[in-house]
């Protein structure tokens, strides 16, 4: 079915990207002034695409260390500076989800809500509301503060920046006003994520998943226990990984999933089998590959030259080696990635994580916990399609379960699973939980010996001078597990993550006189504290 769209870009900011025939998207300047809601949706849909498929997924994946620099890349330069966890590179990626969430989701499920409240039509309320949550969810944990309770209002120009525990508070009040609304009968106009289901349920389960990350994310700063408690008794939560599937994209520019679609088609490598610019992070690759993690083959191509999955951890110095003769384009694993990956909103193993970590700390029920630790790492290697999910939490295993251990361990865990899924959840959720935990030495420091081992490889006439991560751990500089302060930051100091990013200078603080001094990068969120 071929879908296109006329309406005012100015009326809804329409994005021109496409996604085979649902976001096939065309504007008329000088067409209609109202859209029908199934015409809206799949809009919505294709720019909350964008924000976890493009740019929260590189923000998150370079910052929780899943993703790193391919030496020899054709940006392999401007790419570096992703890992030094300064510079511009930040700021651009700030600019594009403040557009994304506030221009192309949060103003057009506005439109729907209206259009929808107008009419009725509740199952249309609730996608709108479910989709205008994640969008503001995602602007508090990016940002800290964001504008809400004047965003919306046409006729305020400069909108007040609300504290992030307020913007929480208000969305889990429009989840619980829109589920209010559905009985589960109603139905929802035509949309890519359910791919055109029109069941009203599948918003529903939505909607409480949503809730459930919002709340156990804010729950160490914010008492929502009745909340909580109230939402995991009523078991209402999605049943399925809730993606953007594979079936919605097609080989094409434009139409395809859009990291592929910018770091392999936009490369100008459209035949390429692997990325561009783009390798696995020694940190998680090291983690899986110590326990012999079949998820490492399904995240990650192995490496060309040790036809395994090594990854990299140098950010600035690329260059230098590369002329060294140390490595290249072919010595780390690479993220899988096809035209056609899906796009992960948030999958059972999120459901999972979240569930074991309640029965740990909140509620606590021994047997519980482990039950959901455990039922979280099956459902990792589901979504990856792979088996042996019981040797990592086995009896006596590294990864077996210890309530003395539970944030470690979860986070962890949780931190592998989105590897390659979801990286702007595994930063919020690193920047949470504290694991995986720095390790002992920085990244300057790992990467003198590492530079020390290549020389002496080198020296030795060995075919492949990078040293392993095997050899950082035997040398004493790396340990499993852990990540590692880049080597280049000069702005965040040692064992500090990056908190947030600054506010967007392009669309909020150069236009809004009511906008607040920037804060720190190093300064956390409200959950994170």
């Amino acid at each position: 079915m071929k879908k296109t769209i006329y309406i005012l870009s100015t009326l809804l900011g329409l994005s021109l990207v496409s996604c085979n025939d649902w976001l096939d998207i065309n504007v008329n300047p000088n067409a209609v002034t109202s859209v029908e809601n199934g015409l809206v949706v799949p809009v919505i849909e294709q720019n909350l695409l964008n924000n976890y498929g493009l740019y929260g997924q590189l923000v998150g994946a370079y910052l929780s260390q899943q993703f790193s620099v391919k030496p020899g890349g054709p940006n392999t330069l401007a790419m570096a500076q992703w890992l030094t966890q300064d510079g511009a590179s930040l700021a651009s990626r700030a600019d594009n989800i403040y557009f994304y969430s506030y221009i192309r989701v949060i103003n057009n499920a506005k439109t729907v809500r209206e259009q929808a409240q107008a009419s009725g039509a509740w199952g249309d309320y609730l996608a709108a509301t479910v989709y205008r949550a994640i969008a503001y969810q995602m602007l508090v944990d990016t940002f800290g503060e964001t504008p809400y309770t004047e965003a919306e209002n046409t006729g305020i120009t400069a909108p007040h920046y609300d504290e992030g525990k307020d913007v929480y508070a208000g969305i889990i009040t429009d989840l619980d006003e829109a589920l209010s609304k559905v009985t589960g009968s109603e139905l929802v106009c035509d949309n890519m994520l359910f791919l055109s289901s029109t069941d009203v349920n599948n918003y529903v389960r939505l909607a409480n998943t949503i809730k459930l990350r919002i709340l156990m994310r804010e729950s160490r700063a914010v008492d929502v226990k009745s909340q909580l408690a109230a939402l995991v008794a009523e078991d209402n939560f999605i049943t399925a990984d809730v993606k953007f599937a594979s079936s919605l994209f097609t080989d094409q520019a434009g139409l395809d999933n859009p990291l592929y679609d910018q770091f392999v088609r936009g490369a100008g490598n459209i035949n390429a089998k692997r990325t561009m610019d783009i390798c696995g992070h020694m940190a998680v690759l090291g983690t899986m590959t110590e326990v012999n993690d079949p998820r490492a083959a399904a995240k990650f191509n192995a490496s060309v030259k040790f036809n395994n999955y090594e990854g990299d951890f140098i950010d600035t110095q690329h260059s230098i080696e590369i002329t060294a003769g140390y490595c290249d384009g072919d010595t780390y694993a690479e993220p899988v990635l096809a035209f056609n990956t899906p796009v992960y909103l948030v999958t059972l193993s999120e459901v999972d994580f979240f569930l074991a970590e309640y029965y740990s700390s909140i509620a606590p029920d021994a047997a519980k916990a482990k039950q959901y630790y455990e039922a979280a790492i099956d459902a990792s290697f589901a979504t990856e399609g792979v088996t042996g999910s019981d040797a990592i939490y086995a009896s006596g295993a590294k990864y077996a379960w210890n309530a003395s251990k539970a944030d470690e361990l979860i986070g962890i865990q949780k931190w592998v699973a989105l590897a390659n899924i979801n990286g702007f959840e595994s930063w919020c959720e690193l920047r949470r939980l504290g694991y995986p935990a720095f390790n002992s030495k920085n990244g300057a420091a790992i990467y003198a010996k590492w530079s020390e081992l290549a020389a002496s490889n080198k020296a030795s006439n060995k075919e492949n001078p990078a040293p392993l991560v095997q050899d950082l751990v035997d040398a004493g500089v790396y340990t499993y597990g852990t990540i590692l302060t880049p080597q280049s930051a000069t702005e965040i100091a040692d064992n500090t993550l990056v908190g947030r990013l600054l506010y967007s200078s392009t669309y909020s603080t150069n236009r809004n006189t009511n906008a607040p001094a920037r804060k720190d990068k190093a300064e956390k969120v409200f959950w994170a504290k």
